[in-house]
């Protein structure tokens, strides 16, 4: 039997034997009866028949990268936050926040959440792109976050590609503010060019060229184009939405005041007042009296004069295209459920909308609650759109159970649980 060679049994791994000293050696290792076959298959289909099959895969990658590409239309939303250039951000489930389109409710981009991040979505001026606010959560068994970070994102809402590489804090005007190693500062989004260098605590846009940074926990402004110092880092605080007006808020020592932009000359000296909750023209809503013991009034700011006087109204909620709504409360109702509300005119003090028309109005200062001569009013606890000088009805009271305005004569109306759009 030495070195005799025997055919492998049937199923065996092996296509022989050797027989050699008593043991046997496995000598040619055999394929799978199932390749050969698979191979011969595949010999006997023709070139013709390979062109086929390559046309089919080709055609079905054609087709799903249009499916993929292709904006989907959503005829309704779980909720709507806020809009811009006929965009809107939405939440069209539970798990996915996406922008459409306002006017078709086409997807623009959608972002799907997971057990351990959320997005917050926020529109910028520079065209095309986003802020993706990402809060991660570390998890402590068995639902409770144990930590909590961030990380802002700007992105191109159209290709969901990241448009520069730093945590994004703010973006205006083709700029945006990052965070690198603790420091903030100022870069060109298009080139990544440093506009202001990374040496402060923190920044934040103002207007016309100018951002407001502190250092040190002190405040000031900067102008952006040569890092000059408008008005110097003394501040505890500075409010700056109001500068386009030639007015900005600050506060020395803990006392806010108002100041003239860009010289820095005091015009309501600080301390005087305990709060300047709103500023439009050359007109501020005053929160006077004490912290227990609120009065609302309504000055001119070069002259004092008030056009509102303290304590004529139990509050004043908000002034805005030279109008206010103004409140009257019963003692046993919450301050947040009025007991009467109007819009006046700050001009000559007249009610555009008399007190008591309506059980409450919609906000003045964002354009969901008012827009081109249109409000929210309430009455009877239902809610419509009415014209502010007519008082006529746009949107019938009753029809819809929550509304909000948005841009190019459309709305957002809530009907069902759901959110839909409708042309005014």
């Amino acid at each position: 039997m030495k070195g005799h060679t025997i055919k492998a049994m049937k199923n065996s791994r092996y296509t022989s034997y050797n027989i050699e000293n008593g043991r046997a050696i496995a000598e040619h290792p055999a394929s799978s009866p199932i390749l050969p076959r698979l191979l011969s298959l595949l010999r006997k289909i023709p070139r013709a028949g390979w062109a086929a099959i390559f046309c089919v895969f080709l055609a079905l990658g054609v087709v799903y990268t249009i499916y993929s590409l292709t904006p989907t239309y959503h005829e309704y939303f779980e909720s709507i936050r806020d809009d811009s250039d006929g965009l809107a951000i939405v939440r069209i489930n539970s798990s996915t926040q996406a922008v459409v389109d306002i006017s078709t409710g086409r997807e623009i981009i959608s972002f799907r959440d997971n057990s351990r991040r959320e997005y917050f979505i926020q529109f910028t001026n520079h065209q095309d792109a986003l802020i993706i606010v990402q809060w991660s959560r570390d998890w402590n068994w068995p639902w409770q976050p144990e930590s909590w970070s961030s990380q802002g994102i700007l992105i191109n809402m159209h290709t969901g590609r990241r448009m520069i590489p730093f945590d994004v804090w703010q973006a205006f005007d083709g700029m945006a503010i990052v965070q690198v190693d603790g420091f903030m500062g100022l870069i060109d989004i298009e080139t990544g060019a440093e506009l202001l260098p990374f040496i402060y605590d923190r920044i934040w846009s103002a207007s016309n060229g100018m951002v407001s940074a502190q250092i040190d926990r002190l405040w000031g402004i900067i102008e952006i184009e040569t890092g000059r110092e408008i008005m110097p880092f003394q501040f505890d605080s500075i409010n700056t939405r109001w500068i386009d007006d030639g007015i900005i808020e600050a506060s020395l020592n803990w006392q806010p005041g108002l100041f003239q932009f860009p010289s820095g000359r005091e015009i309501v000296p600080t301390g005087r007042y305990h709060q300047f909750s709103c500023v439009s023209g050359d007109i501020a809503r005053i929160n006077a009296g004490d912290l227990n013991n609120t009065l609302y009034g309504i000055i001119n700011i070069e002259t004092g004069e008030e056009l509102i006087p303290f304590g004529r109204y139990d509050r004043i909620r908000e002034i805005y295209h030279g109008m206010a709504i103004v409140e009257y409360h019963d003692d046993s109702v919450s301050w947040r459920q009025p007991t009467h509300v109007g819009l006046v005119n700050l001009a000559d003090g007249t009610e555009i909308i008399p007190m008591g028309m309506f059980d409450n109005l919609g906000t003045l200062f964002h354009d969901r609650g008012f827009r081109d001569g249109m409000i929210i009013a309430w009455q009877n606890e239902e809610v419509g759109v009415i014209d502010i000088h007519t008082h006529q009805e746009i949107i019938p009271f009753g029809q819809y159970h929550r509304i909000q305005l948005f841009s190019d004569g459309m709305a957002a109306i809530l009907q069902n649980n759901k959110w839909y759009f409708i042309d005014i």
